[in-house]
């Protein structure tokens, strides 16, 4: 009986330690975005440049010369229309790069969720040359920035983790 119990916590402690390495790994990441987080800047344009650096950071398309990744996540908290739809295109042009960053809100979904209504379309388009980005046309004020593109970055930032994590169980 002494014996059995014994095997029995041993079993115990080898299960946790399978199904708690996994977190230790996932919590380690959370970190490194913190980390990262406490490098980017507060203004809007600091913060638009860390989306096009991470967008970019997911590389080109075979056979394409434009970048367009397309995120869907929730960002006003209202859970009746799921999730807004952003839109992220980027393309050389000249000496730096356009970046386009579209928030698509949807109003609240039909019956099973099948059918989603636009309510709100709004672009920031933006100017990159080098390390200097320029905002040449927002859809939103300056407060709506200031709450929206953190939201939007870490949102971004947890979406391509999640893609990581992916790719690293294949």
């Amino acid at each position: 009986m002494i014996l059995r119990r014994g095997w029995q916590r041993f079993a115990a402690v080898i299960t946790l330690v399978f199904f708690l390495f996994p977190l230790t790994l996932s919590f380690g990441s959370p970190l490194l975005s913190q980390e990262r987080d406490r490098n980017t800047s507060d203004e809007p344009e600091g913060i638009l440049l860390e989306i096009y650096r991470e967008v970019q950071g997911l590389g080109y398309r075979a056979e394409e010369d434009f970048i367009k990744r397309e995120f869907n996540f929730d960002l006003d908290g209202i859970t009746s229309n799921r999730e807004e739809h952003i839109v992220i295109l980027g393309h050389r042009d000249g000496n730096g790069e356009r970046m386009i960053l579209q928030v698509t809100t949807f109003g609240e979904a039909a019956n099973q969720y099948y059918v989603r209504y636009p309510v709100n379309v709004c672009e920031i388009m933006c100017y990159i040359e080098g390390n200097a980005l320029h905002i040449r046309k927002c859809g939103y004020d300056a407060h709506q920035t200031q709450v929206l593109l953190p939201e939007i970055l870490k949102g971004i930032r947890s979406e391509i983790e999640l893609l990581r994590l992916i790719e690293h169980k294949k």
